[in-house]
């Protein structure tokens, strides 16, 4: 549970970034937009960005397939792809959140066995 909300802050705190482009709002304001032009505002200030970071544990085809599929509906956003195991994942994101250097948008993994991550 705590790595989904750990996941959740950081997609969240990523499309703010993106949003904060646009107009000054905060994260609860951005999470509860639900206009009709939501998409094309997140794809507008993904444009600007150029790329979206994606870190997965998915091996095989969807990794390699999903960026082609993410690129063709989304033309001018670079789906770039980081993968490793889920303690990798997790390590990379809190080096990344210490150093106040935020690459990730998207993370996809599970926790291997009853892991628990204390500070997340």
């Amino acid at each position: 549970m705590r790595i989904l909300l750990l996941a959740l802050f950081v997609a969240l705190g990523s499309v703010q970034a993106l949003w904060a482009q646009e107009k000054s709002a905060s994260m609860a304001e951005l999470a509860a937009y639900n206009k009709p032009d939501r998409e094309k505002m997140l794809y507008d200030g993904a444009k600007k960005e150029g790329k979206l970071m994606w870190y997965t544990s998915l091996t095989g085809g969807p990794n390699t397939q999903a960026p082609k599929v993410f690129e063709s509906k989304y033309p001018g956003v670079q789906l770039e792809v980081y993968r490793g195991n889920s303690d990798a994942i997790i390590q990379r994101v809190l080096q990344e959140a210490q150093a106040k250097r935020f690459l990730v948008d998207t993370i996809e993994t599970t926790l291997s066995g009853s892991q628990g991550y204390a500070g997340i």
